[in-house]
């Protein structure tokens, strides 16, 4: 375009072009149109095709506005168009944009040739995403690829900060927050590399995953001995509460190195606490304690009370000890043999009083008598007649190694039975 005259009217000051078309307007409130004989601005700026632009060179600033009070720069397009602010390499086509579609009421930010956020009519926010207001929680959304994500930042002495708020003064600032201790130095070491999550209502930390990776849950100790601990004081209410919905079966389990080796649940109704084959059942139905399979079902006669390495001590009840004796349960039934009645007969002369070695050791000379068989002598009367003792109820011989690896064997004697046995002989 070739400048060719000024004119200067009453109001206003125009240059036109050589074809006699206004270039430049002047207008009294000293507005610049260029591109306009009416300027509404102090700088309006229309493009013939809708498309202003500024070319600047180095690093110095081409445009600026500057106002002691409110700055504005206005871009006006009719409903149907959007504005944009492009930046563009010398000769090159926009590669950053910064744009308001009318139509749809969004702006929109693009680098690299790509929209990279978009902020829509309701004000919300889609980082990665045209379409914030397709997402559930919807007011921020953020796209993210493999790998991706969002980084709270921190120096490694810094506290940061995640809140959550209802108003704008004391603790509605703060009603629920999650934070991440960097703190290194020894000072800090309670909180060094802790994620920690807090309730504002009640102005204290309800949980944390440690730096060693312990899951704290109400309590916040500097070491703790379990990876998970949890802490309550709420008088009669559960420390946990685990609960499975309408069926039975496992409700926690535990596992060795990837294998089950047992676990807690229900059966019928009932609490079992079960291993990989044997299980116990707290039959509060019919107030018993019974040995169940590892699923809960009934397992009868299988699973004995203890072993002879691993022995219970006392015994306290205030019943019976049934034992089966149901004629429909039993074989090969016989009256005693004339050698079985002359060791039933020495047995009743082997009653013995003592004292167990082990007893005396822990309790001294307080360590309680006791009466009974010598299982070897009651083994030395079997062998007397011929007999041996290992095929009698009456005596048990049994083979185990102990905590140091040796081998050792422990003999036994099976009162109930004997007492029948020397009853016999009577």
């Amino acid at each position: 375009m070739a400048l060719t005259k000024v004119s200067r009217g009453l109001l206003s000051t125009s240059i036109v072009d050589n074809g006699n078309a206004t270039a430049i307007t002047i207008d009294s409130s000293e507005n610049v149109g260029i591109g306009t004989s009416s300027p509404d601005k102090t700088l309006h700026v229309v493009g013939s095709d809708g498309v202003t632009t500024f070319s600047g060179y180095g690093s110095r600033d081409f445009f600026v506005l500057e106002n002691n009070q409110n700055c504005n720069f206005q871009i006006v397009s009719n409903s149907s168009n959007a504005g944009n602010i492009l930046f563009s390499d010398e000769g090159a086509s926009g590669r950053g944009i910064l744009k308001y579609d009318h139509a749809s009421d969004f702006m929109s930010f693009t680098t690299a040739a790509t929209e990279r956020m978009r902020i829509d009519s309701s004000g919300r926010v889609g980082i990665g995403v045209t379409n914030p207001s397709s997402y559930y929680a919807k007011d921020l959304v953020v796209s993210a690829a493999d790998e991706g994500g969002i980084t709270i930042a921190g120096g490694t002495n810094d506290q940061n900060y995640l809140m959550f708020a209802d108003g704008t003064s004391g603790s509605s600032q703060y009603k629920g927050y999650i934070g991440y201790d960097h703190p290194t130095d020894m000072m800090q070491m309670v909180t060094h590399g802790a994620l920690r999550f807090y309730n504002g209502a009640s102005g204290s930390e309800m949980g944390r995953f440690d730096a060693s990776g312990n899951l704290l849950v109400n309590r916040t100790p500097a070491f703790t001995t379990a990876k998970m601990e949890i802490q309550s004081d709420a008088g009669d209410a559960s420390t946990l509460a685990l609960n499975s919905i309408n069926t039975d079966g496992s409700i926690l389990e535990f596992y060795k190195a990837g294998n089950a080796v047992g676990s807690i649940g229900t059966y019928s109704g009932t609490l079992t606490v079960n291993s990989s084959y044997t299980g116990i059942m707290l039959d509060d139905t019919n107030n018993v304690l019974r040995p169940t399979n590892a699923s809960g079902g009934s397992r009868d006669a299988i699973i004995s009370l203890g072993t002879s390495s691993q022995r219970f001590k006392d015994i306290y009840r205030s019943g019976s000890t049934i034992s089966t004796s149901d004629r429909n349960m039993k074989q090969d039934i016989r009256d005693l043999t004339d050698a079985e009645r002359n060791v039933a007969v020495a047995a009743k002369g082997l009653l013995k009083a003592f004292r167990f070695i082990d007893t005396v050791a822990a309790e001294g000379d307080s360590a309680n008598i006791h009466f009974g068989i010598i299982a070897q002598d009651l083994a030395a009367a079997f062998e007397a007649e011929g007999l041996d003792a290992n095929d009698y109820q009456v005596y048990k011989s049994d083979t185990f190694t102990d905590d140091d690896g040796n081998e050792q064997t422990r003999l036994g004697i099976c009162y109930e039975n004997l007492l029948a046995f020397i009853i016999a002989a009577i």
